[in-house]
């Protein structure tokens, strides 16, 4: 394959990919029926300007406002007749596409992913944006409704109340995971639907990487304990904490437990936290005692290593090792010491005084 240059979008079925390249062109690679081979189209792959992709199958999105698709037919390979005029944007689950035109929303593709909206299509019209889970689609109207079609094990559900989407709020933000939605309003509100692990995962990048600007004054993925204490006085904040489950209480000592003393934590870790959090009302016992047992961790395998140079301590050999670690992953499965040194089997040699 020759190298491609000035790419302007990128994106991939389960095994073959599309890049709109300069000028609008189109570049496939992959397994011919993932829609690697776009041979059969490739005279309209012309001004493209973007291109997205179910499981087997892609949609280009020209300048024009018309549609271009290749691969397997049944998961959207194939243009609905009469074909889509005038889309303004285009979303893709991973069995159907949707176009969003100035008459509503078109959907193709397998019926049970989000490829017919027959059950809702009155109600698509005035459609600003659309996001699709792996079988699923959400819709955003302008006057601020929600409408969800496809697979409810996805999130086609809907939220779980109609009241708790209060079209007051003007405007949300979607997003959407592989099994789940959430969406965010201008004011703070945020409701999450679909599976729950998956929507866990979802709102929780919402509440906090979506603020990772304000948490986050210094721009390099580090909290300080002083701007974490003003950013939980927030009434907003405390609300996203409230919609998390999680005291803010629990939010003060979460960051005392990550702290390692220089008073500071990663964004990262401590949203891996809030995750962990979320739930019964004591979860934040379960991230204390992972927390302790890490440190613990860090602590002896440090002994250990001053235990090694002081000659008190002598590395078994490699066999001895991986039978004291596999004895050891039966008992203990909570965390493991040294990678060759067992701390209950080590053999200590007595000095010579």
């Amino acid at each position: 394959m020759q190298p491609v240059k000035e790419v302007t979008c990128l994106c991939a079925s389960e095994a073959a990919f599309a890049a709109v390249c300069g000028r609008g062109r189109v570049v496939t690679w992959g397994h011919p029926h993932f829609g690697g081979d776009s041979g059969a189209v490739a005279a309209q792959l012309t001004s493209v300007r973007h291109v997205v992709a179910t499981c087997a199958a892609f949609c280009a999105l020209r300048h024009d406002g018309s549609l271009v698709a290749w691969g397997v037919s049944t998961c959207g390979g194939t243009l609905p007749s009469p074909a889509p005029t005038g889309v303004a944007s285009l979303a893709a689950s991973n069995a159907a596409f949707a176009a969003v035109t100035e008459r509503g929303v078109v959907t193709w593709g397998i019926s049970g992913g989000g490829g017919d909206s027959s059950r809702v299509q009155p109600e698509l019209y005035d459609v600003l944006h659309v996001v699709a889970s792996a079988r699923a689609f959400c819709a955003l109207r302008r006057d601020g409704a929600i409408i969800t079609w496809g697979d409810p094990n996805y999130g086609a559900a809907g939220p779980s109340s109609a009241a708790a989407v209060d079209r007051g709020h003007g405007r949300w933000t979607l997003a959407a995971s592989e099994r789940a939605f959430a969406a965010l309003s201008a004011e703070g509100q945020l409701i999450t639907w679909g599976d729950p692990d998956a929507g866990r995962r979802t709102l929780v990048v919402i509440a906090v990487e979506c603020k990772k600007s304000t948490i986050d004054a210094s721009g390099q993925g580090m909290i300080k304990e002083e701007r974490l204490q003003e950013i939980l006085a927030n009434p907003k904040v405390k609300a996203y904490f409230q919609t998390l489950e999680i005291d803010v209480h629990e939010g003060h000592a979460l960051f005392h437990l990550l702290d390692n003393g220089d008073g500071e934590v990663t964004l990262e870790e401590f949203i891996d936290g809030l995750m962990r959090c979320k739930g019964p009302a004591r979860a934040i016992d379960a991230v204390a005692l992972h927390a302790d047992l890490r440190q613990l961790d860090a602590k002896v395998g440090k002994l250990i290593g001053h235990l090694k140079q002081l000659g008190l301590v002598r590395s078994k050999s490699r066999t001895s090792a991986v039978d004291g670690r596999r004895h050891q992953a039966q008992n203990l499965k909570v965390f493991r010491i040294d990678q060759r040194t067992d701390l209950e089997d080590s053999t200590f040699i007595r000095r010579s005084s």
